[in-house]
């Protein structure tokens, strides 16, 4: 069964559990890692699904190509993984940083929408990247992002919930300087990429709180299952 995305969390979108896994005893549902790692051995080998987090950077045209492959990959391998989409920042994508903030925004306002945004943000990367946008001012560059939202359908009633006032593009633009609800989520979840895993970089993958290395951009499930073989494997093999 496919994974059912929820709301937005503070560093990135999460995925609801299946329905049919059994709940842990009520000492066990707390969120430390000392407490996962309980919870796994309480629910026994095969039975809990490993995490797979996957950072991108929206002006990198590696991410843009494992953007592209990871429907597939989480086709192959959504009975073992559970995924999750979190965005990251390279310096010098100078336009990496705003493209993340009005993803926050289309967090904000439409959650079902956001990887559909990310998908159209990729699919017009080029008219965001540094040397067609070098004359641009900020606001300029913003407005680049509310026109692909409208293209994908944020502003739509049928789609907007309406939890902050962006019911067209020069609205969008604002609601992407909104520090408290929208730059500083942005900051948090660039600062969880780096601060918990180290990554300095775009496209990474974290499998069960693991920096994989030496990954490439052009991997699909083949290569992947190559490297995580044929079923649950020791995390000591990637270290």
């Amino acid at each position: 069964a496919l994974l059912t995305p929820v709301a937005s969390d503070p560093v990135g979108l999460s995925f609801r559990l299946p329905a049919t896994r059994r709940l842990p005893p009520p000492t066990m549902r707390r969120s430390s890692s000392a407490t996962r790692a309980a919870l796994k051995r309480w629910m026994g080998p095969g039975l809990g699904k490993k995490e797979w987090k996957v950072f991108v950077d929206l002006q990198c045209k590696y991410s843009k190509i494992c953007w592209r492959n990871m429907p597939e990959i989480e086709a192959e391998f959504g009975g073992e993984y559970d995924f999750s989409y979190h965005l990251t920042n390279i310096a010098y994508h100078l336009n990496a940083f705003p493209a993340h903030c009005s993803v926050k925004v289309v967090e904000r306002n439409t959650p079902q929408l956001r990887n559909k945004y990310i998908s159209a943000l990729y699919e017009n990367q080029e008219r965001y990247m540094n040397d067609s946008t070098e004359a641009f001012t900020r606001k300029q560059v913003l407005k680049i992002f509310a026109e692909i939202a409208e293209e994908v359908g944020v502003f739509s009633p049928a789609n907007y919930t309406g939890l902050s006032e962006v019911p067209h593009q020069d609205s969008f633009v604002a609601e992407c300087g909104n520090f408290k609800d929208v730059v500083w989520h942005a900051w948090a979840e660039q600062k969880y990429a780096i601060t918990e895993f180290g990554i300095a970089g775009a496209p990474k993958h974290v499998i069960e709180g693991e920096l994989i290395s030496d990954t490439e951009s052009s991997w699909t499930s083949k290569e992947w299952r190559q490297v995580l073989g044929p079923g649950p494997y020791p995390l000591e093999d990637l270290k």
